[in-house]
């Protein structure tokens, strides 16, 4: 009875520590030097994801876009530490003076400039497809009055393109939003002051399913182990139970009593009974 009881505090244990193991290992998000940032993945289903804050919305681009004016694009933060998983917005304002990826263990990482935040992606010039943009600021020349990217040490820096992005619902600011089979998800151009409805893309479209297969089946697995161990324990039970407490019929011969144990091959003969055709 107590390895019985024993052995069903183990499996809820297991499957109370593989819920927790889960949630923890896709919910946690780092900046490129990584620091923990408190935005949340933009995907759910347990890969590496990129990150926005509650306040902005998941593009599929792996960019974060303001609900707050002037609705801002930036480069948020990535659930893998490292940065070196593909989901991470890696080409984005990763990092602005080493092209080189550090970790806290190469003796330059203090010398690079990874920034321990998000970064504002800011438009540069251009329209649609033309236009580009600058991480953080942009800087107008005194002398030729032509903008360019700066640098955090105030030195110029390249431009970049920044492909288009469709909503991603569930996550960030959407989180409460569920999204429905008739839906669709608006294209956020490169001009951010415009947007164009359209039909979203096959992105991920599987999420849902793989979040069920990822905690049903092992918790399922689990269950069904469980509700089989307490039915054989309760069968188990029941059966000892009713061995322990099943009565001896006593049989009464003339005016003794005997156990049917007690009764030897030459026990008295039971009388037999009167009935109402045998009364005179």
């Amino acid at each position: 009875m107590a390895s019985s009881r024993l052995l069903g505090c183990m499996i809820l244990q297991l499957s109370l520590f593989y819920f927790i193991s889960l949630v923890s290992a896709t919910s946690q998000c780092f900046y490129p030097n990584g620091d923990k940032s408190t935005d949340t993945p933009c995907y759910t289903d347990g890969s590496a994801s990129h990150c926005c804050g509650s306040r902005s919305i998941c593009l599929t681009n792996k960019l974060c876009l303001s609900v707050e004016q002037p609705y801002q694009l930036s480069r948020g933060s990535c659930t893998d530490n490292d940065w070196r998983s593909g989901s991470c917005p890696l080409n984005t304002c990763r990092e602005f003076q080493s092209p080189k990826l550090l970790t806290k263990a190469d003796p330059k990482f203090a010398e690079s400039a990874q920034p321990g935040a998000g970064a504002a992606v800011v438009w540069l010039n251009g329209t649609g497809a033309d236009s580009v943009y600058c991480c953080n600021s942009v800087l107008v020349n005194q002398t030729s009055s032509e903008k360019f990217c700066s640098n955090i040490n105030g030195s110029p820096q390249s431009s970049f393109a920044v492909a288009d992005g469709y909503i991603i619902p569930g996550a960030a600011a959407l989180s409460e939003l569920v999204k429905g089979s008739n839906d669709t998800s608006s294209v956020v151009a490169n001009n951010t002051s415009t947007a164009t409805p359209s039909s979203s893309p096959t992105i991920k479209e599987s999420n849902d399913l793989a979040i069920g297969a990822g905690v049903g089946v092992p918790l399922g697995i689990i269950a069904i182990f469980s509700i089989g161990w307490a039915l054989w324990e309760r069968r188990k039970r029941k059966r000892a139970v009713l061995q322990s407490s099943r009565p001896v019929q006593p049989v009464i011969a003339h005016d003794r009593s005997f156990m049917l144990n007690e009764l030897g091959a030459d026990h008295p003969k039971m009388p037999e009974l009167y009935s109402r055709s045998s009364r005179v």
